[in-house]
């Protein structure tokens, strides 16, 4: 109900992506029809007249330098809680391993009191192959991170935007993400059913076979062949320079409402 008035109060109502916007518009319809009497339905097109999608901006990332030889690098840096789905990252990583494929381990994102018990159990299990494993409180310190690693990884189940994502490829990393929420918008793939390169289909065996994929990919030296180059145009459009401009003007013209 709060995020109902506070709608309709408002001149202008913000997203930060199209899937959040209509998650939020089928989320309203369902939650009026549950009324028992004249649910406000005509609100939900009022609502969506005056919606739109600003996405958040992320400082751009200086161009890496030459790899140096080595094993895959693999990316977490989502929060440690349940709607990430660590369970099945672990999964494909233990799946990997058994396939004999050789990795490093950087696990990033803010952790809780309750954080799911796989992360412990599973820092144990990979202790040889740790990078990283902590919440990094410096954003240079985290920059510096992302530009160290080959691939960013997401499970997740819950996700509006994905700005974890979005850093981890404008520092460089190859994205494996699932066909669900707001990934296929940010990779600009119009229908998830589609094969993309940088989606996999969700399951863990599929996880798994997509970082060995890579692997032999990133040994071959072809991992960044010559339609994978094209992510790096499609993700910069959320740099601040190329944001910041018509963020400004959005801003001017909701303050010219109130005049």
């Amino acid at each position: 109900m709060t995020n109902l008035t506070t709608a309709l109060a408002a001149d202008e109502v913000w997203f930060n992506s199209r899937f959040h916007l209509e998650s939020f518009l089928n989320a309203l319809d369902r939650f009026l029809r549950k009324m028992p009497d004249h649910p406000p339905l005509e609100r939900i097109a009022e609502i969506e007249g005056k919606s739109s999608v600003h996405s958040p901006g992320v400082e751009p990332f200086p161009a890496r330098g030459p790899r140096e030889a080595g094993p895959l690098r693999i990316l977490w840096s989502s929060r440690w809680e349940h709607d990430k789905n660590p369970e099945d990252f672990f999964q494909a990583l233990l799946m990997l391993k058994s396939k004999g494929v050789d990795f490093r381990l950087s696990i990033l994102g803010e952790s809780f009191r309750n954080s799911p018990k796989v992360f412990q159990e599973m820092k144990e299990e990979f202790k040889n192959r740790i990078d990283r494993w902590a919440f990094l409180e410096s954003p240079e310190e985290y920059r510096r991170a992302l530009m160290e690693t080959d691939v960013y990884v997401s499970t997740a189940n819950h996700e509006f935007f994905g700005i974890g994502a979005v850093e981890a490829m404008l520092a460089g990393n190859y994205p494996l993400l699932p066909p669900r929420l707001s990934y296929p918008e940010l990779l600009e793939v119009t229908d998830p059913s589609d094969s993309s390169e940088f989606l996999y289909d969700g399951p863990p065996q599929s996880l798994s076979d997509s970082l060995a994929r890579i692997d032999v990919k990133l040994r071959e030296g072809t991992l960044w062949d010559e339609d994978a180059q094209g992510l790096h145009g499609r993700i910069s459009r959320f740099e601040w320079p190329q944001l910041v401009g018509d963020m400004d003007k959005s801003l001017q013209k909701v303050c010219d409402k109130g005049k």
